[in-house]
């Protein structure tokens, strides 16, 4: 399983979508500032993500982007496979088809494979967003000496 830069930026970029688009659109170019993203990979990862039916969009001067369903309903299985593709730990390809690696694969690797799809499919934006919410509220407390 190998997560890219353009999952992370996908899923940091729907995060921002979560907590800041519920109101209104959001532009791309400020999910970028606030998140400090490369607008040229957001640029490549919304037309997935719209794709995919995760997001939508508006045109125009008030246009911009929000998520498309609730964010409980989109886990983060969900988006990674719509970047990233198959989240699987070993390849099919990579694979040879003996005896012995098709026992590691069914023992090992398939095993794992659901444990982490299981995971990830558990845990939605809105997880995320009242996590971030619940810790940016904790203070550092004060000691007076």
């Amino acid at each position: 399983m190998r997560v890219t830069t353009k999952g992370i930026y996908g899923l940091s970029a729907l995060i921002d979508l979560a907590l800041y688009g519920k109101e209104s659109l959001v532009s791309l170019s400020s999910i970028a500032e606030r998140q400090n993203l490369s607008m040229s990979y957001l640029e490549q990862t919304f037309p997935l993500l719209k794709k995919a039916g995760i997001i939508k969009s508006m045109l125009g001067s008030s246009g911009g982007y929000q998520l498309a369903e609730p964010p409980e309903n989109i886990s983060i299985k969900m988006v990674l496979e719509t970047l990233d593709g198959s989240l699987s730990i070993v390849s099919e390809k990579n694979s040879d088809h003996s005896v012995l690696s098709k026992s590691m694969k069914k023992y090992i690797w398939d095993k794992v494979d659901a444990s982490v799809s299981g995971i990830l499919d558990s845990i939605t934006l809105l997880d995320i967003t009242e996590n971030y919410k619940a810790e940016s509220q904790k203070t550092e407390p004060m000691f007076y000496i």
